[in-house]
């Protein structure tokens, strides 16, 4: 079985599935050695590689950067490692269709400003026929949100994992982004095959 270094947390953690789909449809089963600092992110971020692979996965989280393996990075300018910009996930089963899917907060807990402002919540809810909420609340399990985004007709989020769920399933993504680092690292983490699907909206903060 072979190993490859990984690191980051959730975002991270899909963009790195985009790179290891190739892999693992080529090489089957593989080893990732995960590193993150989070290590309250490691329920979440396992949660997402078997969501994607299921069996085809081991993961292995590391306290220090695997560097024996080829490491596989979480945006798409740092390496050319060849990429699935759509690839055909199911993460969960979904009873809702014909929605839009609003996900207003994203990153860690203490990073309060990663939400969509009240009032930009209040015009998206008003503008649209049916909209459903996909919080991190407990209403949904993980791969139950990503379905949810997957499902969507349109969706409205905060920069991170939901974003990169919402545009490598070809769905219209209106994507909120702030401070100016969150900009440039957001548009690091967008392919080119995404941009047609992709509205920005910056949010100084």
């Amino acid at each position: 079985m072979k190993q490859y270094s990984t690191s980051g947390t959730l975002g991270d953690t899909y963009i790195t599935c985009l790179k290891l789909k190739p892999i693992i449809e080529s090489e089957g089963e593989v080893q990732v050695n995960h590193f993150t600092k989070h290590n309250m992110m490691y329920a979440n971020i396992s949660r997402i590689y078997q969501a994607c692979f299921g069996d085809a996965i081991k993961i292995k989280f590391v306290l220090q950067r695997d560097a024996k393996h080829l490491r596989i990075h979480s945006d798409f300018e740092a390496d050319d490692l060849p990429y699935d910009a759509f690839p055909e996930f199911e993460f969960a089963n979904n009873e809702y269709y014909d929605y839009t899917a609003v996900c207003p907060r994203a990153g860690k807990e203490h990073e309060t400003w990663r939400s969509i402002p009240e009032e930009e919540l209040n015009d998206i809810f008003s503008g649209n026929e049916h909209c459903e909420l996909v919080k991190d609340d407990g209403t949904y399990t993980l791969p139950e949100a990503m379905q949810m985004i997957k499902d969507a007709k349109s969706v409205y989020c905060y920069q991170g994992l939901m974003a990169y769920v919402a545009l490598s399933m070809k769905r219209p993504t209106t994507v909120y982004i702030g401070p100016d680092h969150e900009v440039t690292a957001f548009r690091k983490r967008v392919c080119p095959e995404w941009i047609p699907y992709l509205a920005e909206r910056i949010r100084r903060v």
